[in-house]
């Protein structure tokens, strides 16, 4: 991958996922007025319809990958370059036969969701609900580029609205883009418990309409009924989930001087998917059980910050 005049081979099809429905899940970043945009999450989502279970995997928006037509760059860019380029099926098209190409997974259905119908659908179901088990220390860039944002959630159980859960889901110059990713699946998991409290599926017409204004995908309105039905109906322990890390993953720097990742051996990334069913439930994927990390130096100050200062 890192020789430019070499192609690398296709990948051979996983079996495991011959027989499951794939949807792949795309977060994009693109803001009002922009004319580009980054998919920075990336989920495959696997229905396995025969043997009643599903999994979810995270693939890193760094991970250098390559495409016959526009060949190797970051996983990222490629469902832009395809609209952007116009090619042949647009991005959806171009994403797909990333995932068969490199990791050799047929692509059947592509969500799209924007940062705003996020907000909407998660306020849409009153909140979700996430329990920590570590005190949760986040900060992301203040829009001005003038310092850093603080997201601080204590261990236990919150209460987060459509804004909180966008931090939560998003926040990473701390945890990374691993632990942000494990976020994530923690929201799904949240989002599935809400949702099936709620009866989700007599507010499939609302949902629709948020995803109508807000989410481009092939899925059409009898396929969102099928697809919650059947995730409504599992138990958290027959949701499988994963996240591509440091353990099968590393940073290497390219000729040009830019870091990217490239799975530790061949064929890692397709022996995960082989066997995801094995994998742990996600509803455990943002656990600590090595124990928790330590806060940082600058925790006391912030803590100190929220106390309101006595009035004489």
């Amino acid at each position: 991958m890192l020789d430019a005049d070499c192609i690398p081979a296709a990948s051979a099809p996983v079996e495991t996922l011959k027989h499951t429905e794939n949807i792949l899940f795309l977060g994009t970043d693109l803001r009002e007025g922009w004319d580009n945009w980054r998919t920075d999450t990336i989920m495959l989502g696997i229905i396995d319809w025969e043997n009643n279970q599903m999994a979810v995997v995270s693939f890193p928006r760094d991970l250098y990958v390559y495409h016959p037509h526009f060949g190797k760059r970051r996983i990222n860019v490629f469902e832009y370059l395809g609209d952007a380029h116009k090619y042949p099926g647009g991005g959806f098209q171009t994403i797909k036969e990333i995932f068969e190409y490199n990791f050799g997974v047929s692509i059947d259905h592509i969500v799209m969701v924007h940062r705003g119908a996020f907000v909407e659908f998660v306020d849409a179901v009153g909140g979700i609900d996430v329990t920590l088990d570590c005190d949760l220390w986040e900060i992301s860039p203040q829009p001005d580029g003038n310092g850093y944002k603080v997201l601080y959630l204590p261990a236990g159980t919150h209460h987060l609205d459509g804004e909180t859960a966008l931090a939560f889901a998003t926040y990473r110059y701390r945890t990374s883009d691993w632990g942000r990713a494990r976020r994530q699946q923690e929201v799904l998991a949240a989002l599935k418990q809400q949702a099936a409290q709620l009866g989700l599926v007599a507010k499939a017409p609302q949902i629709w309409g948020i995803i109508q204004r807000n989410v481009r995908t092939d899925l059409s309105f009898t396929d969102l009924l099928r697809y919650a039905k059947f995730g409504l109906a599992l138990d958290m322990s027959n949701i499988h989930s994963h996240v591509f890390s440091g353990r099968e993953l590393e940073q290497v720097q390219l000729p040009s001087g830019a870091y990217v990742l490239l799975p530790k051996e061949d064929g890692v990334i397709q022996d995960v998917l082989e066997n995801i069913f094995l994998y742990v439930p996600i509803s455990v994927q943002g656990t600590h059980p090595k124990g928790c990390p330590p806060p940082p130096d600058w925790a006391p100050d912030y803590l100190a910050s929220l106390t309101p200062t006595p009035q004489p």
